[in-house]
């Protein structure tokens, strides 16, 4: 049962990205953005909410401002912009990765793994946007880099409140 929930609960934000991207005509973009989302998200963590339903309503609130974003972004052509974002973004993940929450504890051998993991997502879904970018498919290179930026954003607020702590702390 547990196994059941655990993959039926790893499917909801392919299906939220894929619901919102059928509603803004942003079909393929929200494939190409949710897997780099939940692959890095996956290894490099972040911050988790203690029940289920919050998670469902906070994640949909999330991946709608997301698509919403990536759909001026697509709109407007904001190239470089989206660059300097998505580097910041890879240097973030780069050097924070993986980050554990409360609600999501890791190991030590977890914490190694998983970093190196998170690092090596982040830095193939930014060389596919470089070379999409670069074949001038800005189309599929927006949703990528949107993708890298949503989780390097989706780790800050446990980034932030650790970096709270120790201020704290001294």
């Amino acid at each position: 049962a547990f196994a059941a929930f655990s993959f039926f609960f790893e499917l909801i934000p392919f299906a939220i990205a894929l619901l919102l991207g059928i509603m803004l005509s942003l079909f393929v973009e929200s494939i190409l953005m949710i897997i780099p989302l939940v692959l890095i998200r996956k290894f490099g963590g972040g911050y988790h909410l203690d029940s289920a339903w919050k998670c469902v309503t906070v994640s949909t609130a999330f991946l709608t401002v997301v698509m919403l974003v990536l759909r001026e972004t697509l709109e407007t052509g904001a190239t470089a912009y989206l660059t300097w974002v998505a580097t910041i973004a890879v240097v973030c993940i780069s050097c924070c990765s993986p980050v554990d929450s409360e609600a999501r504890r890791l190991s030590e051998a977890e914490k190694k793994l998983f970093g190196k993991i998170a690092i090596g997502l982040a830095i193939i879904c930014f060389a596919l946007y470089v070379i999409c970018l670069s074949c001038d498919r800005y189309h599929l290179a927006a949703p990528i880099g949107i993708g890298v930026v949503a989780a390097a954003l989706l780790q800050l607020p446990c980034v932030i409140g650790k970096i709270v702590c120790s201020i704290r702390k001294k």
